[in-house]
């Protein structure tokens, strides 16, 4: 609720009188609806060179708003290949999860630590 004095102004700019009934004028705003991501990863500690890993990325709406058209794209570093990619996110209703898993191979010349998976989550 928001209060509302009234008063007039003579042509100097001074205010001259005030208007002493105040108006209470109630705004109501339909504030837009937005999704926010949360991504969490799942993976493993350790890693062998020459075995495989699987990483899960587990996304939830926290927001108001419905995410759509939601696109997972994980980005291996050198030495990784993806062996797999299992993906059930298109769309989340506030408060709703869905998952995406990579499955990747690694050889054994695989560079030892400072390897990063990444995962990029895009929506609209």
């Amino acid at each position: 609720e928001i209060n509302v004095t009234l008063a007039e102004q003579n042509t100097t700019g001074n205010t001259t009188q005030q208007d002493t009934d105040s108006q209470n004028a109630i705004i109501n705003q339909t504030l837009p609806a937005y999704p926010i991501l949360d991504v969490e990863l799942s993976y493993p500690k350790n890693l062998t060179r020459g075995s495989g890993v699987s990483v899960v990325a587990t996304i939830t709406n926290t927001g108001s708003g419905k995410a759509n058209n939601i696109g997972v794209l994980w980005d291996l570093p050198e030495g990784f290949e993806s062996v797999s990619i299992e993906n059930n996110c298109v769309s989340l209703e506030q408060g709703e999860s869905c998952s995406s898993k990579i499955t990747a191979s690694t050889s054994y010349a695989t560079q030892k630590g400072g390897n990063s998976i990444k995962v990029d989550i895009k929506y609209e």
